[in-house]
């Protein structure tokens, strides 16, 4: 059988930082988990140069290979060096090489050779030694699994433009109302103190620091919840089901008034990085938290965010379920196992 290497090479083309924008950087931070595409890049080195990818490179977050971060590139841009950037030796051969490396096997098998316990990181000659077998529907195979990334992307793009509606519609009606603390209305709790309760096939989402969300196999929180990352970038997420967080993530939770909360907290997160505790790791504390003033919206405000999240997170779990499926098609459709 032939091995990756027979069909694709490392790229090692250079291009300006400083012509690259948020929309053509790629670090390993915003390639999404779980093949879940990318987002624009909240960092974009301004001097130097980093490698150049072009449209039809595919791209794999080279830390922590069991979050799946891989990404078919559909246009230029450069990329960091915790990504790795694989270029088809047939530009034909793209869509199906992407394919076959989205698979569940590439990861694991990207994994067993990875270097380093606490933050692994995959071995590039070994990558290039997966066994591939590319079948005569490598054509077919390649046009489904971009299928899925089309609407996954829409999807994407449609929760992108509803939160800034979202923001839209809280900043022009929060300067005409009385405030209230957060520990007046609400109720904040923490995750396990166990970091490494993430497991790759678990069933319930596992919220952590990071940007991505991991999975494991037993939860500790239910229903409409707010989770504010308490280090990194403060970053404030929105779910509403069955959960578990890290000790350092906060849980934030009522129902009445979720929307309202959720917003107040996103527009919170640049004060989070003003005073946030910790000379070298900033992190904040569930004081801090309880201090935050949240507006006392009208009953029909708080109606129209928490209808807004509402509609984000059913777009956002349509997207959770297309990945899935794709997930387990991929192994039937290169094995040939589907028609």
């Amino acid at each position: 059988m032939k091995t990756l290497r027979d069909f694709a090479f490392y790229v090692e083309e250079r291009i300006e930082n400083s012509i690259l924008s948020k929309n053509t950087y790629v670090g390993v931070d915003n390639i999404l988990p779980n093949r879940g595409g990318i987002k624009p890049s909240d960092y974009v080195p301004t001097e130097g140069n980093s490698i150049k990818f072009q449209s039809g490179d595919i791209l794999i977050g080279n830390i922590r290979p069991y979050f799946k971060k891989i990404w078919l590139a559909t246009f230029e841009g450069g990329w960091s060096a915790d990504v790795l950037c694989i270029r088809p030796k047939k530009t034909k051969l793209s869509s199906c090489l992407f394919a076959t490396l989205s698979q569940d096997a590439f990861f694991e098998y990207d994994m067993a050779g990875s270097k380093g316990s606490k933050m692994p990181r995959g071995d590039k000659n070994h990558i290039m030694n997966f066994p591939i077998s590319i079948s005569e529907n490598y054509e077919k195979i390649g046009r489904i699994i971009l299928d899925f990334d089309a609407q996954i992307k829409r999807n994407n793009d449609m929760v992108q433009k509803l939160q800034v509606l979202g923001k839209a519609i809280y900043s022009k009606n929060v300067t005409s109302v009385d405030f209230t603390k957060l520990a007046s209305i609400s109720t904040i709790t923490t995750g396990k103190e166990d970091a490494n309760h993430a497991t790759p096939n678990g069933i319930y989402k596992f919220f952590t620091c990071s940007d991505g969300i991991s999975l494991c196999d037993d939860y500790k929180f239910e229903g409409k919840s707010i989770l504010v990352a308490g280090n990194g970038n403060f970053n404030v997420k929105y779910y509403d089901g069955k959960f578990n967080a890290y000790q350092r993530t906060y849980v934030i939770k009522n129902d009445e008034i979720i929307g309202n909360l959720y917003y107040t907290l996103v527009f919170n997160t640049e004060l989070f990085n003003r005073k946030a505790n910790g000379s070298i790791i900033k992190f904040l504390t569930i004081e801090m938290l309880n201090k935050i003033d949240v507006p006392l919206f009208s009953v029909e405000m708080n109606k129209a965010l928490n209808d807004l999240l509402a509609e984000i997170n059913k777009i956002s779990s349509n997207t959770d379920s297309l990945m899935q499926l794709k997930g387990t098609l991929l192994p039937l459709l290169i094995n040939q196992q589907l028609a």
